[in-house]
């Protein structure tokens, strides 16, 4: 699903996989388009510079108990 997409889209960009983050990004956002998180992730990843995990998840969190 689109969340499992973003963590290993986040995962391989965090081990300097570019390639690897951009293509895991690019089918997230195809699952999910209007999810903010991802498009941060995939415009980050596409800059050249890498996704924090902890960040991320700590953003998802967030937006989870929000939601609640």
């Amino acid at each position: 699903d689109a969340y499992a997409m973003l963590e290993r889209g986040a995962i391989a960009s965090s081990e300097n996989d570019r390639r690897g983050a951009l293509e895991l990004l690019e089918r997230a956002a195809k699952l999910n388009p209007r999810d903010q998180l991802t498009r941060r992730a995939l415009r980050l990843v596409g800059e050249g510079k890498r996704v924090d995990v902890e960040e991320l998840n700590r953003s998802i969190l967030l937006n989870a108990q929000q939601l609640a």
